[in-house]
């Protein structure tokens, strides 16, 4: 057997397997990567590491508003470009309203338009853009922090009458995964108030996993 060795910080990884365990009915060949782990951080990555964020705003439109200011947030706490901050949107019409947003505003970002977009990354770095990405584009990236924009109930996970309800909660506990593994040292998460927080993240809010802020 291997040992597992993360790029993220524990406390991102302690988040995304508490994501995980809350739908553990749902894994069941899944073998648990904690049980032999392996960090990467040395002491000054370490103090890097920040706690994870769970921000409920009272609308959507209030939490689009944010989602650069904390982009930007994170890069000077990190000590980043806003380029290594990703911008992870849950749905369609949230990201075309972030992109909306960042136009009106005159916001310099680049948006990812397939899966393993490097084209696009590159692209951000060599002029310090935002980057925004759809939820399913993110895979295989790499990333300093990600801002993950719109998870609450009902839309986090998304559930709809042409796919069962099963396998859509699955999916999502894939989704999230992956987004917030996308992140080094920190994730900040955004929500509805109104939508009250998604179920995925009700573990990790009763565990202290991640810091709810309303």
């Amino acid at each position: 057997r291997y040992n597992t060795v993360f790029r993220s910080s524990p406390q991102i990884i302690d988040l995304a397997f508490s994501i995980l365990s809350s739908g553990a009915e749902l894994f069941l060949n899944f073998e648990n990567p904690l049980d032999k782990i392996m960090f990467s951080f040395n002491i000054n990555e370490e103090k890097k590491a920040l706690t994870p964020e769970y921000i409920m705003l009272p609308t959507d439109e209030d939490m689009i508003s944010i989602v650069f200011n904390k982009v930007d947030e994170l890069s000077s706490k990190l000590g980043c470009t806003r380029d290594k901050v990703l911008i992870v949107c849950t749905d369609q019409e949230l990201m075309n309203s972030v992109v909306k947003y960042g136009e009106s505003q005159k916001k310099p970002f680049e948006l990812l338009v397939r899966r393993g977009d490097y084209s696009t990354i590159t692209k951000a770095e060599k002029q310090n853009r935002y980057v925004v990405g759809y939820i399913d584009y993110i895979g295989g990236l790499e990333f300093d922090a990600v801002v993950i924009v719109g998870v609450d109930k009902g839309r986090v996970p998304q559930v709809t009458s042409t796919e069962s309800r099963i396998y859509q909660n699955y999916e999502w506990h894939n989704r999230m995964y992956v987004a917030i593994t996308r992140a080094k040292y920190a994730v900040v998460i955004l929500g509805n108030k109104s939508r009250t927080p998604s179920t995925l993240l009700q573990n990790a809010i009763s565990n202290k996993r991640i810091t709810l802020v309303e």
